[in-house]
C-alpha cells in the first residue's frame, strides 16, 4: 500500500527540526507555518465531481495546483503516451489502484529516509540557516540542563546545605567542625560527573574536526567507549583527587577512606576491562566479517548506493552531483556501517510519484520499499522507461550506459559487470533491452537477500560467542577484585570451590539442560538463521538462535520463543536444506465412475498451464489415484513440480495459488465432481422430554 505522510505531520517535524541542533529548516523557500500543503489524495480526480486538468508538482513555493504540465522530459516520469494528454477518470482510477501496491517512505525534514539525522551540509532540498556561535552554545547549554535536571538539583541542594552550615554556624554549635563537607560531597561528586561528561563530549566531538577519517580501529574504540568514558573518568577522579582531598580535610577516617578507594579502583578497573573486552570482540568480529563477506558487501553496497540511485536519477546535473557525493561517502564509510545498513534496511528505490500519481521520478526524500518479485518487476520497468524516455529506440547501448555514469569508463564498467555478470547475452548484443534490465534487477534482489541471510547468521553466531565470553570475563573480574582489595587467593579459592560445588549440586538438572541445548545448537545444527522450518505442522522462520531458546517468526509475523530442550524432542523439517524445488500436491475426492479421458484432459490442461508459466513451473504433471475413500469415491492426487526452491515460500505460495485456481476451474468445466452418498438418518427422542422439545 502507498503510505504518504500527511502535511500536518511534516509541519510538526519541521517545527521540531528548528529546535534541534541550532538549525532552522525551510522547505523550498516556504516556512512550515505558512500553510498546509495538499497531498496526492486531496488532488485525486473524482469522477463524480467532474474535475479535470489538475496536477500536483513541486515548485519553489511548495505544491502547485493548476493545469497539466506539458509532456515530461528525461527524468520526470515513465514517458508513456498517456502522460502527454489528459487521461480519463477510469484511467486515473486504474493508475491509482496500481500505486497502492507500493510503500513509499518519506523523510522527515532534516532526516534521511532511514530516520537518522543527516549532516547539516548534506540535507537535500532544504535551506538551512545556521545560528550564530553564541546562540548555538546557549542552545547546547539549555539541552544539557534539560537532560541533567536531577543531577543539577542534587548539586545545588548539596552546596546550599554545605554553605549554610559553613557560614551560619561559624562556632560549630550545631554540627562538629569539618562536618559541613559531608553535606558538600554529593554536590562535588555531581559536579565532577558533569565535568567528566563535558570532557567526554569534547573528546568524542573532536573527531569531526579531523580532515581525514581515522582508521576503523579508532571508530570501534570510540563506539565501545561511548558513555563509559565519563564513568571511568568519574571514578578515577574520585579516587585520585576528591577522596584524598576529603581525607586531608578531616574525612571519615583512614579505614573508611581506604575501603572507599578500593571500591572506586575496582569499579573503574572493571569498567575499563569491559571496554577493552568490547573493543577486542568488535575487532575480531570486524576482521572475520571482512574476510568472509568483504568483497561481496562492498559490491552490493556499491550497487545499492551508486548504481541503483544513478539509474533512478535521470537528470544529468543532479545525477552528476549525486554520484560525486555518494562516491565520496562510500570511500569514507566504515565497513561495519555498510554491513549494518544491509542487515537493517529493506530494499528500496529513490522514487516518488509525480503528476497526480501518473508517473514516477527520482526523489531524494522518498523511497519505494519493495517486498516481492512483482513489485520489483513493475518498478524496474518504470526505471527502464525513464531511461529511454528521450530515445527513439527501446534499448540502452553501452555508450548510453557510460553516459549515465558521467562518462567514467571505470565506474560504468564496474557497474555493468556487477549488474549483468550472470547474463552473457547482454555483452554479446552490446545493448540492454527491457527484459535484460528486469532480469538483472531480479538477480540483484536475490543476491541481496542471500547476503542478508548470511550476514544475519554470522552475527547470530557472533552473539553466541559474546554470550559465552561473558562468563569467562566475570570469573576473571573476581580475581581482579581480589587483587585490588589485597585478599589472599587461598581463601578465595576455597570460597569459590564451595560455591561452585553447592551451585552445581542444586542446579544439576538445569546444567544438564544447558549442556543438552549446547550440543543441540552447536553439534546437530538442525537449522540456521533465516531458515524456514516446519515444527508440529506449522511453518516458521528462524530469527535468532540462543543457547537456551530459539526465536521463530510465524506467517502472521509473530515471534515465538521455543526452548531448545523442547526442540530436541521435536521432528523438525528444514525447508531450506539443499537447492531442491518445491512440488505442489493437490488432493481431492472424485467420483469412482469418472472416465479416464476426463482425467487425461485435466492433466493436459495443467500441463498447458505450466508451459504458459515457465518461470514458475516445470512441464511435469503426475496424476495418481491413491485410495478409495468412500463406497463411490477415490482420492485423486495431482503433483506438479515447480522451479521455485522451498527457501522462497512467498513466491511459491503466489504461484501455487494460481495453479490451484486453474485446477478448480478446470474441474468444474470438465464436470469432475463427487457427490457424498446418502446416509440414513436416525432420530432418537428423550423419553422424559415433552413432544415440543423432541428433535425431529
Amino acid at each position: 500500500m502507498l503510505r504518504s505522510r500527511k502535511a500536518d505531520e511534516d509541519e510538526e517535524a519541521r517545527d521540531q527540526a528548528e529546535q534541534d541542533d541550532g538549525t532552522t529548516v525551510e522547505l523550498l523557500g516556504v516556512h512550515a507555518s505558512e500553510r498546509r500543503l495538499p497531498n496526492l489524495r486531496d488532488l485525486f480526480i473524482n469522477s463524480h465531481d467532474k474535475v479535470a486538468n489538475v496536477t500536483a508538482e513541486p515548485t519553489s513555493g511548495g505544491i502547485q495546483v493548476g493545469p497539466p504540465l506539458p509532456a515530461t522530459k528525461r527524468g520526470s516520469g515513465s514517458g508513456s503516451e498517456e502522460d502527454k494528454g489528459v487521461a480519463t477518470d477510469d484511467d486515473e482510477a486504474n493508475r491509482w489502484e496500481k500505486t497502492l501496491k507500493f510503500s513509499v517512505v518519506r523523510a522527515l525534514p532534516g532526516n534521511t529516509v532511514t530516520g537518522k539525522r543527516s549532516p547539516w551540509h548534506t540535507v537535500s532540498l532544504f535551506e538551512e540557516k545556521r545560528k550564530t556561535r553564541w546562540s548555538w552554545v546557549m542552545h547546547r547549554m539549555a539541552r544539557c540542563m534539560r537532560t541533567n535536571q536531577l543531577a543539577i538539583m542534587l548539586m545545588v541542594m548539596s552546596f546550599v546545605l554545605g554553605a549554610s552550615f559553613y557560614f551560619y554556624d561559624p562556632n560549630f554549635l550545631i554540627v562538629r567542625a569539618k562536618a559541613w563537607m559531608a553535606f558538600a560531597m554529593p554536590g562535588l561528586v555531581t559536579l565532577v560527573y558533569l565535568g567528566c561528561g563535558i570532557i567526554e563530549f569534547a573528546f568524542m566531538s573532536s573527531i569531526e574536526y579531523i580532515p581525514h577519517r581515522p582508521p576503523w580501529l579508532v571508530y570501534i574504540a570510540f563506539n565501545a567507549s561511548s558513555n563509559w568514558l565519563r564513568v571511568i573518568l568519574l571514578f578515577a577522579s574520585l579516587d585520585w583527587f576528591l577522596i584524598s582531598w576529603w581525607e586531608g580535610h578531616g574525612g571519615p577516617g583512614p579505614s573508611t577512606t581506604s575501603f572507599v578507594k578500593h571500591v572506586l579502583q575496582a569499579v573503574y578497573v572493571i569498567i575499563g576491562s569491559l571496554v577493552v573486552r568490547n573493543i577486542v570482540l568488535k575487532v575480531i568480529e570486524r576482521n572475520l566479517a571482512w574476510k568472509s563477506f568483504g568483497k561481496t558487501v562492498e559490491d552490493m553496497h556499491f550497487l545499492e548506493r551508486i548504481v541503483i540511485d544513478a539509474l533512478c536519477c535521470t537528470d544529468n546535473v543532479v545525477s552528476s552531483d549525486l554520484l560525486k557525493k555518494r562516491l565520496s561517502d562510500i570511500a569514507e564509510e566504515h565497513f561495519m556501517k555498510k554491513v549494518e545498513d544491509l542487515r537493517t534496511t529493506a530494499l528500496s528505490l529513490p522514487l516518488d510519484q509525480v503528476g497526480s500519481g501518473r508517473s514516477w521520478a527520482y526523489s531524494s526524500e522518498a523511497r519505494v520499499e519493495l517486498s516481492n518479485e512483482n513489485e520489483l518487476t513493475m518498478m524496474a520497468n518504470v526505471i527502464f522507461d525513464n531511461l529511454i524516455s528521450e530515445k527513439d529506440s527501446n534499448y540502452i547501448t553501452l555508450s548510453d550506459w557510460c553516459e549515465i555514469f558521467m562518462n567514467d569508463r571505470k565506474l560504468a564498467k564496474r557497474s555493468f559487470r556487477l549488474l549483468f555478470s550472470d547474463d552473457s547475452s547482454v555483452e554479446e548484443k552490446r545493448r540492454i533491452d527491457s527484459n535484460d534490465f528486469v532480469s538483472a534487477m531480479q538477480r540483484f534482489r536475490l543476491r541481496r537477500s542471500a547476503l542478508v541471510g548470511r550476514l544475519t547468521s554470522f552475527f547470530n553466531l557472533s552473539g553466541l560467542i559474546e554470550t559465552a565470553t561473558k562468563s569467562v570475563f566475570w570469573v576473571c573480574m573476581i580475581f581482579v577484585i581480589t587483587s585490588v582489595f589485597q585478599l589472599e587467593f587461598q581463601n578465595l579459592m576455597v570460597v569459590l570451590s564451595t560455591l561452585i560445588f553447592s551451585f552445581s549440586f542444586a542446579t544439576s538438572k538445569s546444567i544438564s539442560r544447558i549442556v543438552e541445548c549446547i550440543v543441540f545448537v552447536f553439534g546437530s545444527k538442525p537449522f540456521a538463521v533465516n531458515d524456514i522450518v516446519m515444527i508440529e505442522g506449522k511453518p516458521y522462520t528462524v530469527v535468532q538462535i540462543g543457547l537456551l531458546e530459539t526465536r521463530l517468526r510465524d506467517p502472521a509475523n509473530k515471534i515465538t520463543r521455543m526452548s531448545n530442550q523442547r526442540l530436541c524432542d521435536q521432528d523438525i523439517l528444514n525447508l531450506s536444506y539443499g537447492p531442491e524445488c518445491a512440488i505442489s500436491i493437490i488432493k481431492t475426492e472424485i467420483s469412482i465412475s469418472t472416465p479416464l479421458e476426463q482425467l487425461e484432459r485435466l492433466r493436459q490442461s495443467i500441463l498447458s498451464y505450466t508451459m504458459r508459466n515457465p518461470q514458475h513451473w516445470k512441464p511435469r504433471v503426475n496424476i495418481h489415484v491413491s485410495d478409495i475413500t468412500q463406497a463411490n469415491a477415490v482420492l485423486l492426487e495431482l503433483r506438479v513440480e515447480s522451479k521455485i526452491a522451498w527457501r522462497e515460500p512467498g513466491s511459491f505460495r503466489s504461484a501455487d495459488f494460481g495453479l490451484r485456481k486453474h485446477v478448480c476451474a478446470k474441474l468444474v468445466k470438465l464436470g469432475i465432481q463427487y457427490a457424498s452418498p446418502r446416509h440414513p438418518v436416525i432420530i432418537t427422542a428423550d423419553a422424559g422430554a415433552s413432544p415440543a422439545a423432541q428433535p425431529f
